[in-house]
């Protein structure tokens, strides 16, 4: 039986609501530690420190 509502449902939901209030959505591997645009200093951080979010 496939549920009513899946994990990414969700997920898509809830990433539409955050861009309606002015946040940027971007995919992990655009913010990784080893790419030019990384947010992260190594994968096990989960605070984006000194990051400025909303437009």
């Amino acid at each position: 039986m496939t549920p009513a509502i899946t994990e990414a449902d969700i997920e898509h939901a809830n990433l539409a609501t955050l861009k309606a209030l002015g946040y940027a959505v971007v995919s992990g591997p655009t913010i990784a530690p080893e790419e030019s645009g990384a947010m992260v200093g190594r994968w096990d951080d989960v605070v984006l420190r000194g990051r400025r979010w909303r437009g």
